[in-house]
């Protein structure tokens, strides 16, 4: 009777096992087709073996087990990112609309929107905050900053009738303008980056009623009506128009007085 059989790709082999007993036993082999159970322990594998697969049991390993560690670098604050460097990946869930996805005192994953952007919420309220009526009390804090302040644009000594306030885009915030003739006259505000020509039309034209030298009409227009600004794309330019529509330039320099304040 042979002492290795072989059913199918199993080999089977009598051994003894060292306890008086004997019996069949799967006979592993290594790569060049050598035996992997060692002559002084017949019940042991010896050598190198490679596992693929499924391992059912229990396998009791003698001697030094091999095990190659392979570390992860250390990086320290402020250390600048290089190609190649190594470290365990970052996984977020996707969650176009904001989800738990684990009951309350479980780990949970963070999830991220449909731009890759992070699904974050504030803790508490900010000051102001009512978020019933979607919207944020503030208060005005005035400061002595030129950074902050508008400019302001004057011509009180009435010597034109129009003029360029500023030669690029800008916004206007507030207007005071002075009629003392006793015709009604409009003052214009043009989208130019020039002083505006006659027959132009303008963007804002506003009537101010006739007056006198000592009692003149009076247009005043603050942040609250401009809301709280007019935007000029192209530049800020005025004018006194005897008419509505298109600039009139027939008014009297010396009976109107401007002061605008922009940025």
């Amino acid at each position: 009777m042979a002492n290795t059989i072989q059913l199918g790709g199993e080999h089977l082999k009598v051994r003894d096992f060292g306890d008086g007993s004997k019996g069949l036993a799967s006979v592993l082999y290594d790569t060049a087709g050598a035996a992997l159970f060692s002559t002084a322990n017949p019940g042991r594998i010896a050598g190198t073996v490679s596992v693929e697969g499924f391992i059912g049991g229990t396998v009791a390993v003698a001697g030094t087990v091999p095990v190659t560690v392979v570390s992860l670098p250390t990086l320290t604050e402020d250390t600048a990112h290089q190609s190649g460097d190594q470290g365990f990946m970052f996984l977020a869930v996707r969650r176009d609309t904001p989800t738990a996805l684990a009951a309350d005192g479980d780990y949970i994953p963070v999830t991220v929107d449909v731009n890759g952007a992070l699904h974050v919420n504030l803790a508490t309220l900010l000051a102001g905050e009512d978020q019933t009526g979607g919207v944020l009390g503030t208060l005005m804090k005035p400061v002595s900053s030129a950074t902050y302040a508008p400019t302001l644009y004057q011509n009180v000594a009435g010597n034109v009738t129009k003029a360029n306030i500023k030669a690029s885009a800008g916004n206007v915030y507030s207007v005071r303008f002075i009629n003392k003739n006793a015709s009604p006259r409009y003052l214009q505000l043009h989208n130019k980056a020039t002083a505006p020509a006659a027959t132009e039309t303008p963007q804002l034209s506003f009537l101010v009623p006739g007056g006198t030298a000592d009692q003149p009409a009076v247009l005043e227009l603050d942040s609250t009506w401009f809301a709280p600004s007019a935007r000029f794309t192209t530049g800020i330019g005025w004018a006194v128009s005897t008419t509505a529509g298109n600039f009139t330039d027939s008014a009297t320099a010396s009976e109107h007085e401007v002061q605008v304040r922009y940025v």
